[in-house]
This record gives C-alpha cells, sequence and structure tokens, in this order.
C-alpha cells in the first residue's frame, strides 16, 4: 500500500475559505501516473481539501483509465488526518476501468457536520487493477461552503 498526494493535498497549498454565506468555493487536485507509477491494491491518493469549518456541496472524479483490464474499484471519501474518521463519498466506482467521470453518490455524504479540522478528498483503491496503466491523470473536485448555524 502506498499513499500518493496531490500538491492540492499538501499543507502548504490551503483551500480557498468561503467568506459569504452560501458562497461555494472549489478545491482540484491530481497525479500523473506518469510520476507515480501505476495504482495497486489499497493505494491511497489524497487529492484535495475542504477546509476546517465548511460543509460538503459536491464531489467527483475524473480520470484516465487506469487498468488495462476491468478490475479496479476505487472508493472516495472526505478524510479527516486528525480524528481518522472518514465519510463516504462515492463507493464501489469503476471509473477506472475505462477512464471517465465519478460524482457524489452518496446523499448521506450532503449532511456531514462541520469539523474544526480540514478534510481530504482521497480515492482508495478497493480492487487492484488487473494490469494499472502508468500514464494519465486521477483528479478530484470537492465543492464547499462555509458552515451555517443550522448545520450540524
Amino acid at each position: 500500500m502506498a499513499t500518493y498526494n496531490a500538491d492540492k493535498a499538501l499543507d502548504q497549498f490551503p483551500a480557498p475559505s468561503a467568506s459569504v454565506q452560501g458562497d461555494v468555493k472549489a478545491n482540484r487536485g491530481f497525479i500523473d501516473l506518469a510520476v507515480t507509477g501505476a495504482l495497486a491494491d489499497a493505494d491511497v491518493v489524497n487529492l484535495a481539501k475542504v477546509p476546517a469549518q465548511h460543509v460538503l456541496v459536491d464531489a467527483y472524479i475524473d480520470t484516465a483509465e487506469l487498468d488495462t483490464g476491468t478490475a479496479i474499484v476505487l472508493d472516495i471519501d472526505l478524510y479527516d488526518p486528525v480524528g481518522d474518521n472518514s465519510y463516504a463519498v462515492i463507493t464501489g466506482s469503476t471509473v477506472g476501468q475505462a477512464g471517465g467521470v465519478a460524482r457524489l453518490d452518496l446523499a448521506a455524504a450532503l449532511g456531514l457536520a462541520p469539523i474544526d479540522n480540514d478534510m481530504l478528498l482521497r480515492a482508495t483503491v478497493a480492487t487492484a487493477p488487473t494490469t494499472g496503466t502508468t500514464s494519465g491523470k486521477l483528479a478530484g473536485t470537492v465543492l464547499y461552503r462555509g458552515a451555517e448555524s443550522l448545520d450540524s
């Protein structure tokens, strides 16, 4: 198992904060398989951040073909590295088998309470690829807004 970090998931690149109620911001990060190499079973890719005291509006991943076969499956979640908690956003995505886009598919992810830590949008390889590719990108975009008093 390896962990890869997109630049946007690193501490030196803070995610933009929403300063006005209802203001939606986006953060996007990617890894290049030509640099990281092929993904393998249980690999984790941290893609982008949701800043502390913000709530999820939407999330999606877009990717090139990550598997020359049809085996790779990705789980996407928001991860709180301080509390070591994860919240599912997209489960069982096969988008990496041929490339494409997968969007938030769990309504519960929209009701997450704001927390005091930055959270990471991360992809985990749930099922290893038949033969992983070594070109193309795996990218993630997260849309979020500042927390309000009614968010819990």
